[in-house]
């Protein structure tokens, strides 16, 4: 400061009183605003992005140019505002205790940025403490010789120095003799006009409303017809072609000369146009070529792997490896700009929370304490507009190819505000990127760094349109979850997992140490440390207290220290998803039910039941099947597959032999459906039940509807379950640790995950498996699988962003014509074709399909339509007279018996292409390699006092399992004298039925009884039937 006042170049500023060069002075005078415009320098604002062109609208938008000024708007009244409300609770914001200024965190994340910062101004605008300095000081800190920041120069957000909070141009030092030589006098500075924050107001008012108009116009210009006209569609359809079907560069390039009349472009030039379209594209950010991290933040100047000392770059000075990242912002305000999509995502807002019921992610404890908890540093609570949207992240590692040990690692998000039987639709899912293989990341946190900052920059809000309203709002999104597998969840939440002597993340329950993996029984056996955990009240983790866990381990002066602190508590670091306002852990990592169950837990009972679990002593033990009977096993499970039908799943292969290629979804279908009927009478009676108790427990879990009694029945059933199992196989045996993983331990904490973020289907890996699928046809070549996927993850990205800004289908798929409603008095005349799929009025829901046919009732079946028509119409109660054999016998007489309408499917079910399907029997011949969906379950009404003559009737509706044999529509005319006052149709179906008894809740049939007649609306689903010995036993899914 001494050598600035002696300096005769430096002096002091009139709008911020401090020394500084003359020639920023000038700069500093030359600032002066024409309008009282407000801009925060710290506040987050959006790049506009392009629009097409509009015949009805000619102002183009650029993205990296200034919004065009239009007629601006009248400037408002300057009333008293109304009071806002916040959150279901609708308590007013001054209710609250006023929000203090954000004080600086105690705890220094290394991924900390500006934001900090942009937190602290954004609460001054808020609460309309408007400092002067705060507003015009636009020079850089440099200047100030006790800047604070001097040695802290932030993170970026950008690879390639753009950060998401604007810099502001430094102030330069150097002398401009000539320049200085020829000023004026010099003007007066903003800082001696007084602020009058009414006029603020009213600026940020005009330019939100201009802001307002603009986006208005561009909504109404992209929805309008024809705005995407069939220049651009014939454009598009090539490269959605190129991209859906993974067409390789080669096969694009002959397209021309196949299709030499139809317009056709560059590989190039479509990308280029659809990123046009889109108004986005991947950012590239680079990362080890070991995939160890990504060079932000506290990477961002490094030349070298901090892990593995691995150059960045090339000897040409090139990234030898990038990460793309996929942006999350404009695709979210691209879902609320659609009206169809805004429709859907009001479904948060609308929902009802039943107390004491588990139906959604709504309910669970996390999101309901978020309603009424504010934003940190924000004078707002979570979710205060309904239009707010809850998230989920998940991520987990494939291998792209089988013979392989290369990972990736896909990052995707679940918008929670779309209904649960939509919300995992691919559609839905959203894709911000894959970390390239060939390793996990070791570093998690910098490739998530990028998707952490613009969650960040949504919890302070960004505008975006609501079609609804037609109006402009601030869109705001909050991390409810993140979820994977438990060495996934390590990595998120920088936790020891099993490395750790506290490995559980939801308690602090020690280890025993064997084989350098700690391993988590309840009951302790070794002599250096005897311990008894009661299951029932485990000492649960708390967020102040990882809190102070990571503080401790981070105060930590040495390495070895900051080592041995890591492993006692089992946690490395603050994870960067915890700088979320809306991230709690544990809570907002729940178990992925999945992985733990059918990945982890049935592969390791198959191999003690094998005796080929981690190389213990098995011999003698009496969870041992013999491999005479296991063999037996592995055959019948693998012939089930031809009496099962397609709808349940992928066959299943012999789970003896092959085991290698049983994916989770055919763990689930065989605990579920096939271990129950092959491991009776193989596994010992004890060790069934065991088994058996798990199935219960396992039903009772991915149910969609929890109620409080089965979350309590749950977490009591899994106490017993993990202790009857350590008796089993654990048996108190020091040398027996391995039987106690994290895993099984964790099935302890399953119903504190529900509790606290709902049913366990709201996060389980099933999607990302999915998608992962959808994935690998990408990786078409060898040598750069990642950067392929990559590419496709962002090419499918912008084709499903350009589907919703411009509200278009983008579908390749042949338009079926509208279905035409059939001609019901002409489904019997034989010179009529039968309509396929038919939905009946009186029947909605059954859909019946091809093969259809007329053909002629047998003698049989019109003894069996006698016997139905006499019981249909007959009076229950009594009160009217039954039809007579003669009367019905004459009503038959009057039926077209030699054209009656026969169908040889029916789909059962809400939608065609979701429903049930069940096929007749007599309609269709099987082939070799078909699989049987000719059985279904149906329910009658059965008279319970039909033995007891005299007494009145009472129904009661019983189940029964048949093989549909045909579907036929019978015209029947006016009867009058049988209580028919007007003709009707009716859909009966011909069904054999089997002779069931139920055995351990098991339904086994030796024999088939008789062939009946019965309404379609009777049918229910459709089932399977396996063999087993002497008995057949039925599988029913419903």
């Amino acid at each position: 400061m001494a050598e600035k006042e002696q300096n005769p170049n430096y002096g002091i500023c009139n709008c911020c009183g401090r020394y500084l060069h003359k020639k920023t002075i000038r700069q500093h005078a030359q600032k002066k605003r024409t309008s009282m415009t407000i801009n925060a320098r710290a506040s987050v604002t959006d790049q506009p992005v392009p629009r097409p062109a509009s015949p009805d609208n000619d102002i183009e938008i650029l993205s990296n140019e200034a919004i065009p000024q239009i007629d601006s708007p009248q400037a408002p009244r300057f009333n008293t505002p109304e009071v806002p409300i916040a959150g279901p609770s609708r308590l007013p914001l001054e209710a609250i205790t006023p929000t203090p200024p954000p004080a600086a965190s105690g705890m220094r994340h290394r991924y900390t940025t500006r934001f900090q910062k942009a937190v602290s101004q954004r609460w001054h605008i808020v609460n309309d403490v408007l400092q002067q300095e705060d507003m015009f000081n636009l020079d850089s800190d440099a200047d100030s010789e006790a800047s604070e920041d001097e040695d802290d120069p932030g993170v970026e957000f950008h690879q390639h120095n753009a950060s998401l909070v604007d810099d502001d141009e430094e102030d330069s030092d150097e002398e401009d003799d000539g320049a200085a030589a020829n000023e004026g006098p010099h003007p007066i500075g903003l800082g001696d006009i007084p602020l009058d924050p009414g006029l603020a107001a009213a600026a940020r008012a005009i330019e939100e409303a201009q802001a307002e108009n603009i986006m208005r116009r561009d909504y109404d210009a992209r929805i309008a017809e024809g705005a995407l006209d069939e220049a651009n569609l014939a454009f598009l359809r090539p490269y959605i072609l190129k991209v859906e079907q993974h067409l390789t560069e080669k096969t694009f390039s002959y397209l021309p000369q196949v299709f030499p009349k139809s317009a056709h472009s560059t590989l190039k030039q479509s990308k280029k146009h659809v990123g046009q379209l889109s108004r986005f594209d991947s950012v590239k950010y680079d990362c080890c070529v070991s995939s160890c991290v990504c060079f932000v933040g506290p990477y961002t100047e490094l030349d070298k792997c901090p892990i593995c000392s691995e150059n960045r770059y090339t000897p040409r000075g090139k990234p030898r490896k990038t990460f793309q990242y996929i942006p999350l912002i404009p695709r979210l305000k691209a879902m609320t700009s659609n009206h169809k999509i805004a429709e859907k995502m009001q479904y948060r807002a609308k929902y009802q929370h039943k107390e004491g019921s588990l139906d959604d992610i709504f309910d669970g404890n996390h999101y309901r304490e978020l309603l009424t908890t504010t934003v940190r540093d924000q004078p707002m609570f979570h979710f205060s507009d309904p239009r707010d949207i809850a998230l989920g992240l998940s991520t987990d590692g494939f291998g792209p190819f089988k013979h392989r040990k290369h990972t990736c690692w896909p990052i995707i998000l679940f918008n929670y505000n779309i209904p649960p039987e939509e919300r995992m639709h691919k559609q839905f899912i959203i894709n911000v990127g894959t970390i390239p293989g060939p390793k996990k990341p070791k570093d998690w946190d910098s490739f998530c760094f990028p998707l952490v900052q613009e969650l960040l920059k949504l919890e302070l809000g960004v505008k975006a349109f609501d079609p609804i309203s037609r109006k402009s709002f601030d869109l705001h999104a909050y991390l409810l979850l993140a979820f994977g597998n438990m060495p996934t969840v390590s990595l998120m939440t920088r936790m020891k997992g099993q490395n750790g002597r506290s490995p559980c993340r939801f308690c602090n329950i020690k280890g025993c140490s064997h084989n350098r993996t700690y391993y988590v029984p309840l009951k302790h056996s070794s002599p250096k440390n005897p311990c008894l955990y009661d299951p029932a009240n485990l000492p649960l983790r708390t967020p102040e207290e990882l809190d102070a866990q990571i503080a401790e381990i981070e105060a930590a002066s040495t390495a070895i220290q900051k080592d041995k602190l890591s492993k006692e508590y089992g946690v490395k670091g603050k994870a960067l998803l915890s700088t979320l306002s809306s991230i709690s852990i544990p809570n907002s990592f729940p178990l992925d039910f999945m992985h733990l169950i059918w990945e982890n837990l049935l592969p390791n009972l198959i191999a003690f039941w094998t005796g080929q679990f981690k190389n213990l002593v098995h011999e003698g033990m009496g969870y041992i099947i013999d491999p005479k009977e296991w063999k037996k096993i592995g055959e019948l499970t693998a012939k089930a597959g031809q009496t099962i039908p397609s709808s349940y799943g992928a066959r299943i292969p012999n789970i003896a032999t092959h085991q290698f290629y049983v994916i989770a979804e055919s763990y689930s279908n065989w605990t579920l459906f096939i271990a129950p009927i092959v491991l009776r009478n193989r596994l010992a009676s004890k060790y069934y039940k065991h088994f058996m108790q798990l199935c219960q427990l396992i039903l009772q879990c991915i149910s969609f509807n929890i109620t409080e009694a089965d979350l309590e029945s749950i977490e009591s059933g899994f106490r017993d379950w993990v202790q009857k199992y350590e008796k089993y196989y654990y048996l108190d045996k020091h040398s027996q640790l391995p039987a106690c993983p994290v895993t099984i331990h964790s099935l302890l904490h399953i119903a504190d995950g529900m509790c606290a973020a709902g049913p366990v289907s709201c996060y389980w890996a099933f999607p990302m498996e999915r998608h992962c699928s959808t994935l690998l046809p990408a990786a078409r070549s060898r040598r750069h699988p990642y950067v392929a996927i990559s590419n496709f993850s962002t090419a499918a990205a912008q084709l499903d962003q350009i589907r919703l800004l411009y509200d278009v289908s983008l579908s390749l798929e042949p338009e079926k014509p509208p279905d035409e409603p059939p001609d019901l008095l002409k489904l019997n005349d034989p010179d009529e074709p039968l309509p396929s799929p038919l939905v009946h009025p009186e029947y909605p829901g059954y859909y019946l399909l091809a093969p259809a046919k007329h053909k002629t009732l047998s003698k049989c079946v019109r003894l069996l339509v006698w016997g139905h028509l006499i019981t249909r119409f007959s009076d229950d109660e009594g009160k009217r007279p039954a039809p007579t054999k003669s009367q019905v016998k004459n009503l038959l007489k009057t039926l077209h018996q030699d054209r009656i309408a026969h169908y040889g499917r029916v789909r059962i079910g809400d939608h065609v292409e979701k429903a049930d399907q069940v096929v007749a029997a007599d309609m269709n011949t099987s082939r070799e390699d078909s699989r049987d969906s000719t059985w279904v379950k149906y329910v009658q009404l059965v008279d319970e006092e039909a033995c007891s003559h005299g007494a009145p009737s009472r129904f009661k509706p019983w189940t029964f399992y048949g093989q549909l044999k045909s579907i036929f529509i019978l015209d029947i005319p006016a009867a009058p004298n049988i209580h028919i006052p007007e003709p009707c149709q009716i859909i009966l179906a011909l069904v054999h039925g089997a002779r069931i008894t139920v055995q351990n809740n098991m339904h086994i049939y030796k024999d088939m009884g008789a062939v009946e007649l019965v309404d379609v609306a009777t049918l229910r689903s459709v089932v399977g039937h396996m063999h087993d010995g002497k008995d057949w036993y039925i599988i029913d899914r419903s």
